[in-house]
């Protein structure tokens, strides 16, 4: 399971490279939103190496856990939807951050980020009874 992390955690490092290019572009005003081009690069970069982080311990604090594949693919699964919503955001100049605010832009980075967080808050919590249980033995 590490190298899907590994695999993974280098892909969104790629994906925050070519985010640097929105980024440079926005720097000098070629496009708008430098600041969601900004956090798009740079959340993209440390998702990817928050995954390869991962990796180091993954397998180890998962062997005993029977829905460690499920898990993996969560983790995945949250990393990439936060990056398109980042990258929606930067595109369409939308933050998706309240969902009262009018567009369909808007609600779509809002639901996307809503399903990435709570991905993201279901996988920490397991990890972190994981690594209660595993420090129990």
């Amino acid at each position: 399971m590490n190298k899907y992390l590994i695999l993974h955690g280098l892909l969104m490092i790629l994906i925050g490279n070519l985010g640097g290019i929105g980024y440079s572009k926005a720097i000098r005003k070629i496009i708008k939103n430098e600041g969601s081009w900004r956090v798009f690069h740079t959340a993209s970069f440390t998702g990817g190496v928050l995954l390869i982080a991962f990796s180091s311990f993954f397998d180890k604090l998962t062997s005993s856990y029977s829905y460690s594949t499920l898990l993996l693919c969560g983790i995945i699964l949250s990393n990439y939807l936060f990056i398109i919503g980042m990258f929606l955001a930067a595109i369409f100049g939308k933050r998706g951050i309240d969902k009262k605010d009018k567009g369909v832009i808007n609600i779509l980075i809002y639901c996307i980020y809503f399903f990435a967080s709570l991905l993201s808050f279901s996988y920490l919590v397991i990890l972190i009874y994981l690594m209660l249980v595993h420090a129990a033995t």
